[in-house]
């Protein structure tokens, strides 16, 4: 439940203040939301729209 919070806070931030913000907050999550599609889904978006897909 914990790391549903912590995506939540990383989608917000990275809505108002960009995704390099909300990074550690995805990092978070990811590892317990790694086979969760909404959250990888979401997460690949983020990333996208960022033009960061290099770093993955």
């Amino acid at each position: 439940m914990n790391a549903l919070r912590t995506w939540e806070s990383a989608a917000h931030i990275a809505l108002v203040q960009g995704f390099t913000k909300a990074e550690p907050f995805y990092n978070t999550a990811k590892d317990e939301l790694q086979n969760d599609g909404a959250f990888l889904f979401n997460y690949g978006q983020r990333l996208s729209k960022q033009d960061v897909m290099t770093k993955v």
